[in-house]
């Protein structure tokens, strides 16, 4: 009988956890090329979108990344950048941050920062990041 206790306490205190670190998103108007991008855009919740990101990649004439793998990203406020295997639990990532008008860098621990070209779409909802080969990675809020 205690053990139960114990697990639904423990369950408890993640549930609430969880829900205190939620932040009120400031979604992100369309954007184009060249437009300035606020940090508070980039904060929140996002998952891979694979079927936007392989329309983004046969647009632009590559490869239309069928295999791409899902991500579960969460970017703080103040750079933190985390991710879920399963999109529940998250652990340290690595760092973003925003640079310029619209270019995004994600440095994952212990490897060579990336640099982004960002856009957001779908009054918000999609983030387009752009590689130096421009390739896309299409991430969507996840609700």
């Amino acid at each position: 009988m205690k053990i139960k206790n114990i697990i639904a306490t423990v369950a408890l205190a993640l549930l609430v956890g969880a829900c205190a670190n939620k932040q009120a998103l400031v979604m992100a108007p369309d954007t184009g090329p060249g437009d300035q991008l606020r940090p508070e855009y980039v904060i929140g919740d996002w998952c891979t979108n694979r079927d936007l990101t392989s329309q983004a990649n046969k647009d632009a004439g590559h490869s239309a990344l069928s295999n791409l793998s899902p991500h579960y990203w969460r970017f703080s406020n103040g750079g933190s950048w985390q991710n879920a295997e399963s999109g529940w639990l998250y652990s340290d990532y690595g760092e973003w941050q925003l640079e310029g008008l619209n270019t995004m860098i994600l440095a994952r621990t212990e490897t060579e920062p990336r640099r982004y070209q960002a856009n957001f779409k779908n009054e918000g909802k999609d983030l387009y990041l752009t590689d130096d080969e421009d390739k896309f990675l299409v991430l969507s809020r996840c609700e």
